[in-house]
């Protein structure tokens, strides 16, 4: 009989230093989730920081209309679209206004319309004259390579479109 009692003290014990393990675990478990739970909110709470030091930074001219009436277009032009909108409303500027004026339509960086620019005037659709960006009166158009490629008694100028091979030039 006494060692049934003891063995019964024993469980007994046991069972109490289990519990306290479980929970122990399930203490530790909470712990680690609500930590979890707290750096998320940290981490939304530092964006929501930044975010309003942003918004506080922002001037007049930053809002969406602005005193000439312009607004954001709607997504979808690419930042040649912006620049050819630009110079056709406002004319041959230079880079950086064109940088100023389509940054105020769609986020961009400088580096980016300069490389744009470059591109543009690769394709025959932008010049550069001293430091001013203008658009080309007819873009794509055929512009030969030099004065000689140019025949005199040649029945096409320097705008018109070749005929596609096989079509008579003559009538």
């Amino acid at each position: 009989m006494f060692r049934f009692k003891v063995a019964v003290a024993l469980l007994n014990r046991l069972e109490r230093i289990v519990a306290r393990a479980s929970y122990a675990v399930r203490i530790r478990n909470r712990i680690v989730e609500l930590e979890g739970v707290i750096k998320a909110a940290e981490i939304e709470l530092n964006d929501l920081r930044i975010a309003e030091r942003v918004i506080e930074n922002l001037g007049p001219d930053d809002d969406d209309d602005d005193a000439s009436g312009e607004r954001r277009p709607a997504k979808g032009k690419t930042v040649s679209d912006q620049i050819t909108d630009v110079l056709t409303e406002f004319g041959p500027m230079e880079s950086r206004e064109i940088f100023d004026r389509v940054s105020k339509r769609q986020e961009t960086t400088f580096n980016t319309i300069s490389t744009t620019l470059s591109r543009m005037k690769d394709q025959g659709i932008v010049v550069l004259q001293g430091k001013a960006w203008g658009l080309i009166d007819k873009p794509n158009a055929y512009v030969p390579l030099s004065p000689k490629a140019i025949d005199p008694g040649d029945e096409y100028d320097d705008y018109d479109e070749f005929p596609d091979v096989g079509e008579s030039t003559s009538g």
